[in-house]
């Protein structure tokens, strides 16, 4: 033959590039162009700078062909709508699929426009009976295409709408062909649907009638139960956990939710759910759990405010007091005129037999109650809302059977709690014991304290009183010595009858007594007193004797007296002062009174002021701990200045029975008046937010070491105690600086640490250790970094690996070739042919070229030409399988995760410098020098395994600055994916083929046979003979095939 001239790419190219039909003015180029760009999403700034043939020919490459319009027939949302409706197959399903992940928003609302969902939901068999294999994958993947659908709002609403949908769907949860995927997707739906339709509570309804459960929601409660033999749970166990969930949360109403979280307790949930607890890998589930709990408890806590306000609105003190309960309802019947209707209800009751089936009536009355109770309003008045009495019975037949079980475990649990009670009572007492103890102490010091006290100030007073007494002695024995000496002297002719007159010996009698008086009040008296009478007698009608002189200042000797008057009245002259002190100040004339002595009158010596008389309490009081003001000091006070205080009236009495001393009887009973005290006792002090101290003592109950153990774990970095969720956790229940110093006000006034509860004392522990949260950063840090840098020592090699796969494949770009040929064939005679090289995004679009009967792709036929001319290569997808992993590698994220690692790494590094010389810095120093060395070849790695990326993406026609590994290698693997399917599918037909034919000549056989026993029936009935062996043949035909 001719050879064809070589090639020439520039003529190839300008022949591509130039318009086929001639260009409409510039205006109207621009116009379509600019629609065109919306349609596709492209950028401004690469069209704005495109010359106006290029738009021209990008509008020109838009128009397909009378043959690409036939073929779009294919695709349109209309064409599968009507496909699946009429005959669906499993080549459709797949169809649509591929067109649900790749198609615009727009395609697939067209889809649901067209009733698309209503067609799959219809077509679903869900039924294990009489289904075969290819049904079995039509559900599986029909579910899967239903959640493509509502994944945007337009298919979720029309999901909603369409009648029927979730029963439908539900039932899935309980046929085994149903795979796991497509089960976690039908729990998905589920789940999506809950808070926006009741139609997932009606499924579940439905679900309950159709499988005849016992309880409504045990398909649920059996998807989150263990896997049989161990205590994990299942792989989608969370998802059913999840819907669980969201049917309590979903009710407004507070009865609602409670109610239907009985039904799920009395499904055994909670035991369930407990044996996840342990599980230490199993995140998802604790912070599942975590959250389910704390649901509850706010539910319970919001019902118990309720219950109080009944209690208080209704005089309802105890909700399970049937009596008191009793009495509410037959008050409230009276109050709205339904006596006899509750008086014919309580009469029913009353005839209940005995024994278990009397349990079970009792039962049965319940549940319908509280059915009523729920459905309020609705009850009766819609359709499906009446009372289910089948359902009814089947739950009392089995709860009737536990309740004498119950009745047994509340009385053991009674005892326990009486038990208890003991105990804590007797605790009560001890403690109110030592704290008497301890009062009676503090008393006994009290009052030693104030016995040495008073006892002190006794002595004081006593030695005062013992020193004045020695001084008023002596001074009056000096004055009557002088007086009588100046006497002497004055009157010396008169010396023996002064001597011996009655004043003299009056005089000697009051020395006598003065010096062995008790003290200077009387001696210094009765001496005045005597010198003032014998002055008296002896004077010949003149007044009377002045006064003595008051005692000097200081303490000095008492002045001599004055001489008596002479005759006449007059005075003498004063006596000189006595020898050794000042003497006194100067009498006073003669004739004349001296001055008055301090507080009192002319004449008369300063008496003590009347006191108030102050009784004497006639019991032991708390004392008033004060202090004495010496009274030599008094007058300078102003307690000098106070009256009589006469006007200061007490009810001593009642002084005496607030204030008196706390007298402890000894009790004959052990625990005699206890209880009151019992109750009044208060429990452990919280001082800390009320949510974090429950999240701490929730961190806390995972340990069975003490709190000084747990600290000295951190600060030893034991990773035997501590896992990174445990310690994650501590992070999130680090107490603030308020709270530390909210708790050492409380110290600081005298408190006992003991008092505090368990979080406010391991707050304390971690108050002593340094630096707590850069420490527990780092151990963190430490605990993490081999699984960080695991995994991203794996995405890397994935990297690597799909790399060097596609690359170092040779029966794959064997494949290339095969596509470029095959793709120019059938592109012959348009702008799309004669291509020299062709996107990666071609390869999966070989699936939407259908063959010219609709029963077959491009990809079939090229898996088939593989198979048949080059089999060495058929099977080149082995060779690129890793590409299914570098599918999910996303590059930009491995970029982040490693320069997060090593963000993490410096920063404990630069927090070193807190643990200078502690052995959790030296630890910490040889960790980061290993890990150091291991981040540098995690870093060096991933850059040459981008840049090894780049090159291939590049080797393979594509942008390496936009191609990312998720995107390269997932067009890989759905293409790898297709020629499966497709080899697949041919195999299933060959092998169909095979079976025509061999029925072909199977029927070809018996007809040959029957033909054959017609021929000996003619036979024998022609020459006149009676068949006995008819049925015999006819079944020998039978079992030979005919």
């Amino acid at each position: 033959g001719v050879m064809s001239p070589p090639l020439n790419k520039n003529r190839l190219s300008m022949a591509i590039s130039r318009p086929e039909a001639d260009m409409p003015p510039a205006d109207e180029v621009e116009a379509r162009f600019q629609q065109l760009a919306k349609e596709l999403n492209l950028p401004a700034a690469s069209t704005s700078k495109m010359s106006l043939d290029n738009k021209w020919m990008l509008l020109q490459q838009q128009v397909p062909s009378q043959d690409q319009q036939k073929g779009k027939i294919t695709e349109t949302p209309g064409y599968y709508v009507t496909t699946l409706r009429e005959k669906p197959t499993m080549a459709t399903l797949n169809s649509l699929l591929v067109h649900l992940r790749t198609q615009s928003i727009s395609w697939v609302k067209q889809f649901v426009e067209a009733s698309g969902i209503n067609v799959l939901i219809d077509k679903l068999h869900m039924n294990p009976n009489d289904i075969t294999e290819e049904q079995k994958n039509f559900d599986n993947e029909a579910i899967n295409a239903v959640k493509a659908i509502a994944n945007n709002l337009t298919g979720l609403n029309a999901l909603v709408r369409t009648p029927g949908a979730y029963n439908k769907l539900i039932l899935g949860l309980a046929f085994d062909y149903i795979g796991k995927r497509a089960r976690s997707t039908i729990l998905d739906l589920l789940i999506a649907g809950v808070g926006i339709t009741d139609g997932v509570s009606e499924a579940i309804h439905y679900y309950q009638r159709q499988i005849r459960t016992k309880h409504r929601y045990s398909v649920l409660v059996d998807g989150i139960r263990p896997v049989p033999g161990t205590d994990f749970p299942p792989e989608i166990g969370a998802s059913f956990f999840v819907l669980i969930k969201a049917l309590i949360d979903k009710p407004k109403e507070l009865d609602m939710r409670m109610a239907i979280r009985t039904e799920f307790d009395s499904l055994n949930i909670r035991a369930i759910l407990n044996k996840y607890k342990d599980l230490k890998k199993e995140s998802e589930w604790h912070e599942l759990i975590a959250d389910f709990e704390e649901s509850a408890e706010l539910d319970q806590e919001e019902y118990n405010d309720q219950l109080e306000k009944l209690n208080i609105d209704t005089d309802l003190k105890d909700i399970n007091d049937s009596g008191i309960v009793y009495e509410r309802l037959k008050k409230r019947s009276e109050e709205v005129g339904a006596q006899e209707l509750f008086g014919k209800i309580m009469s029913s009751l009353l005839v209940f037999p005995k024994g278990n089936k009397g349990i079970k009536c009792m039962l049965v009355a319940e549940k319908i109650l509280r059915q009523i109770v729920l459905q309020k309003e609705k009850l009766g008045t819609e359709e499906g809302q009446q009372v289910d009495m089948s359902a009814v019975l089947q739950m009392v037949n089995s709860e009737s059977e536990e309740i004498p079980l119950r009745a047994q475990v509340k009385e053991l649990e009674s005892k326990t709690e009486e038990q208890r009670k003991q105990l804590a009572t007797r605790a009560t007492e001890l403690g109110d014991k030592d704290a008497k103890i301890k009062q009676l102490l503090e008393d006994l010091d009290v009052s030693k304290k104030e016995n040495q006290s008073a006892n002190e100030q006794i002595g004081v007073e006593k030695k005062k009183a013992e020193e004045a007494e020695v001084r008023a002695q002596a001074n009056a024995a000096r004055t009557i010595a002088e007086m009588r000496t100046t006497m002497q002297n004055t009157y010396p002719s008169d010396r023996g009858q002064l001597t011996g007159s009655p004043s003299v010996g009056k005089l000697n009698i009051v020395i006598n007594t003065g010096a062995s008086g008790s003290g200077f009040g009387s001696g210094v008296a009765d001496a005045n007193a005597a010198v003032a009478a014998g002055a008296g007698a002896s004077s010949d009608g003149g007044g009377p004797a002045p006064p003595p002189p008051p005692p000097p200042p200081g303490g000095g000797p008492l002045p001599p007296p004055p001489p008596p008057p002479p005759p006449g009245g007059a005075g003498g002259p004063p006596p000189p002062p006595p020898p050794g002190g000042p003497g006194g100040p100067p009498p006073p004339p003669f004739g004349k009174g001296g001055p008055p002595p301090p507080g009192g009158k002319a004449g008369f010596l300063a008496l003590p002021k009347k006191s108030k008389v102050i009784p004497v309490p006639s019991q032991k009081m708390k004392g008033l701990n004060w202090t004495k003001i010496p009274p030599s000091t008094i007058q300078k006070t102003i307690f000098g200045q106070f009256g009589d205080l006469m006007d200061i009236n007490f009810d001593y009495g009642e002084i005496e029975s607030q204030f008196a001393a706390k007298v402890i009887e000894k009790k004959d009973k052990a625990g005699e008046g206890g209880g009151e005290e019992a109750k009044a006792k208060q429990g452990p002090v919280q001082i800390i937010d009320g949510k974090l101290s429950q999240n701490m003592s929730i961190w806390l109950s995972k340990f069975k070491c003490s709190n000084e153990e747990i600290m000295k774990g951190i600060v030893n970095m034991d990773e035997s105690l501590f896992e990174r969720d445990h310690l994650k956790g501590m992070l999130g229940i680090l107490p603030s600086k308020e709270d530390l110093m909210n708790i050492d006000d409380y110290l600081s006034s005298g408190k006992e640490a003991s008092k505090l509860a368990k979080p406010e004392q391991f707050c304390l522990e971690m108050k002593k250790v340094k630096d707590l949260e850069l420490r527990i950063k780092a151990f963190l840090f430490k605990l993490d970094f081999p699984t960080k840098k695991a995994e991203i020592k794996a995405d890397i090699d994935i990297l690597k690996s799909a790399v060097k796969g596609v690359k170092d494949s040779k029966k794959f770009l064997k494949v290339m070739e095969v596509i470029l040929v095959l793709g120019n064939f059938v592109n012959g005679g348009t702008f799309r042919a004669n291509f020299v090289g062709f996107k990666m995004e071609t390869l999966t679009k070989l699936i939407d070229t259908k063959a010219t009967d609709n029963k077959s792709t491009l990809m079939n036929y090229l898996s088939t030409y593989l198979h048949t001319k080059i089999p060495d290569i058929a099977d080149f997808t082995s060779q690129i399988g890793i590409v299914a992993k570098g599918a999910r590698l996303s590059l930009p994220q491995l970029l982040s995760d490693t320069g997060n690692l090593g963000k993490e790494m410096s920063a404990v590094d630069a927090s070193l410098k807190s643990f200078k010389g502690e052995s959790f810095g030296n630890l910490m120093s040889q960790f980061l020098f290993v890990a150091k060395e291991d981040f540098k070849t995690i870093q060096k790695d991933l850059q040459q395994a981008e840049e090894d990326f780049k090159t291939l993406v590049e080797y393979f026609g594509e942008d390496s600055s936009k191609k990312m590994p998720d995107e390269f290698f997932g067009t890989l693997n759905e293409f790898v994916t297709h020629y499966d399917k497709a080899t697949e599918d041919n195999r299933k037909a060959a092998e169909l083929i095979e079976k025509e034919k061999k029925k072909e000549a199977d029927r070809e056989k018996r007809a040959a046979q029957m033909a054959a026993q017609k021929a000996k029936k003619e036979e024998a009935a022609a020459k006149g003979q009676n068949s006995e062996t008819a049925v015999d043949d006819l079944v020998s035909t039978v079992r030979d095939g005919g």
